[in-house]
């Protein structure tokens, strides 16, 4: 039986998968950029880490938060 594969985001586990299969396929992306919640942005020259995956750690907390 054969079957049709579709990867929907191409964040750490569908970019995982893409890399696993033996077929040639690429993943669906709704964001304009690919990595999901682990991402970095470029701002005057300083790059920042915006991993949310990170937020959900219990000893880590948002800057500003008590």
């Amino acid at each position: 039986m054969d079957a049709e594969v579709g990867i929907l985001g191409a964040g750490a586990s569908g970019l995982s998968i893409v890399l696993l299969i033996d077929e040639d396929h690429v993943p669906i992306e709704r964001s304009s950029r690919a990595g999901g919640h682990a991402q970095s942005t470029t701002s005057d020259g300083f790059t920042f880490d915006d991993h949310r995956l990170s937020l959900k750690a219990p000893l880590v907390r948002p800057a500003g938060a008590s």
